[in-house]
């Protein structure tokens, strides 16, 4: 059985642009069966992952560690692609 990435999003529960693409990233990553995990910013959890990435801007996506957007709504043909999925 093939292993599926989980996407992280980390967003900031004050931003209404961060809440929005949130929304938007839920709905797409179930519609594709992908395990969507959204992080506080605002949590110890969320602080780690924003200093050990470097992340300047949320709401920020990660995968396997790495950092693939920040400060918007990322590009989901990239996403898909980095997942596998496209």
């Amino acid at each position: 059985m093939e292993r599926r990435s989980k996407v992280v999003l980390l967003v900031s529960p004050i931003c209404e642009g961060s809440l929005k693409v949130a929304r938007e990233l839920r709905k797409w990553a179930q519609d594709r069966g992908i395990e969507l995990e959204e992080l506080s910013v605002l949590t110890r959890e969320g602080q780690e992952v924003v200093m050990s990435l470097k992340v300047d801007m949320v709401p920020a996506v990660v995968v396997e560690g790495k950092l693939v957007s920040q400060g918007g709504m990322p590009d989901l043909e990239l996403l898909e692609s980095v997942l596998g999925e496209g």
